[in-house]
């Protein structure tokens, strides 16, 4: 996940991909959680960005438009 963030921080900030971040503490904390939990999943470990066409639970989804900017779903 300090990859992830690191890399996210380097280069967003001139192609605006991510729109919309998690804290990074918090992807860490549930990372560290899935870790322990025993859990096994194909995609396991591996972070996803979720497009900003797909309304997200606590997570602005602007649907690429100023005029959505401010909606949190």
């Amino acid at each position: 996940m300090t990859n992830t963030f690191d890399r996210i921080e380097a280069v967003n900030p001139g192609v605006n991909a991510i729109v919309a971040l998690r804290s990074r503490q918090d992807c860490i904390d549930q990372a560290r959680a899935l870790d322990q939990s025993g859990t096994v999943s194909v995609l396991m470990g591996l972070p996803i960005a979720i497009k900003d066409l797909a309304e997200t639970k606590g997570l602005l989804t602007s649907f690429g438009s100023s005029l959505f900017a401010q909606k949190c779903a």
